[in-house]
């Protein structure tokens, strides 16, 4: 199912040709976010993140995402 929803995403990044620069940005944001190097922040965080990131996602996957 991951490998599902991650096929997914990367197509419609792709689609969108998404810059990669932004994605560098946000895998900054969520380091900022983790200080303690766990690799895990809270759905509210991770909603907040992507959210904020403007990815050319649809909501309903976005919500996957997070859920999963």
């Amino acid at each position: 199912m991951v490998a599902f929803a991650r096929a997914i995403v990367q197509t419609e990044l792709r689609k969108a040709q998404f810059d990669k620069y932004l994605l560098e940005r946000i895998e900054y944001t969520f380091r900022h976010r983790d200080p303690c190097r766990t690799g895990n922040v809270d759905r509210e965080t991770l909603r907040a993140i992507l959210k904020g990131s403007k990815l050319p996602l649809d909501k309903a996957v976005l919500d996957f995402l997070v859920d999963k």
